[in-house]
């Protein structure tokens, strides 16, 4: 009787001990979901604050290079000769040529975001801050995707990554700028063009704090854009080639996180 009696009770203890081990199991699970649910909240909140400020001040940079330059559009001396209309006045088309030009060099000099910029005609010759010798280089830019892009539209500006296949025409390459502003002017077979300095953008997308694996970039209207990992340059389509980017140009939703898995592992 003593034997069993012990046994019955050796029994229940092992089983009450079980049940508070199950207990305690369960505790340390639960709490470590929310634990862990509450740090990559914590997270996801953080690190979107961190995108949403460099978004803002990069739409802040890009906003004030189309307010600063958008006299060029309006200006009625500049939009006659681009558009040929003072070939009889050989006098007054060489004063606006010259004044523009100089206006154009003093903008790249005191303007820190700007890379270069041009005014591309066809009727006259075109005004650059590069060299170049091509002509007709309206007509070259209407060629590429990103002229047909901006051909027929006089409201809005478009913004580009640094792969043109009339760089060259132009009298620059990929490497010289990072992203390119485009819009077309009002009156007439016109284009204005802002390159922006490569520089100023990696400064700005290398403030932002990444993992060791992180990757942090900027992709344009034209799919081409700039990625930087640890203060260096990687290939954009470190993004672009990925479903969730994929899905998120699909989306309507202007902000997002989404999880996929690390194939290095």
């Amino acid at each position: 009787m003593k034997v069993q009696f012990r046994r019955r009770l050796t029994t229940k203890l092992m089983v009450g001990f079980m049940v508070l081990i199950a207990f305690i199991v369960t505790l340390g699970i639960v709490s470590y979901r929310r634990a862990s649910e509450a740090i990559i909240k914590s997270y996801e909140e953080s690190a979107g604050q961190t995108v949403k400020m460099m978004n803002d001040y990069i739409s802040y940079i890009l906003n004030k290079e189309q307010t600063v330059y958008s006299w060029l559009l309006n200006d009625n001396d500049l939009v006659n000769y681009l558009n040929g209309f003072l070939s009889n006045d050989n006098a007054n088309r060489n004063i606006i040529k010259s004044r523009n030009m100089e206006e154009l060099a003093d903008a790249k000099v005191s303007d820190t975001v700007l890379k270069d910029i041009y005014l591309l005609a066809d009727a006259s010759e075109s005004l650059t801050t590069t060299i170049t010798n091509e002509e007709k280089l309206y007509s070259k830019y209407m060629e590429t995707t990103e002229g047909k892009m901006t051909a027929e539209d006089t409201f809005n500006y478009y913004l580009f990554g640094n792969i043109s296949s009339v760089d060259e025409a132009f009298g620059t390459d990929s490497s010289q700028y990072a992203f390119r502003i485009a819009r077309k002017f009002y009156k007439g077979s016109a284009i204005l063009l802002l390159d922006l300095d490569r520089r100023m953008i990696e400064s700005i997308l290398d403030q932002i704090d990444m993992s060791d694996n992180g990757y942090v970039g900027m992709i344009a209207e034209n799919g081409v854009g700039l990625a930087r990992s640890q203060g260096e340059t990687v290939d954009y389509t470190v993004f672009t080639e990925q479903e969730f980017y994929q899905q998120a140009m699909k989306g309507e939703e202007e902000q997002g996180v989404s999880y996929f898995p690390d194939k290095n592992h």
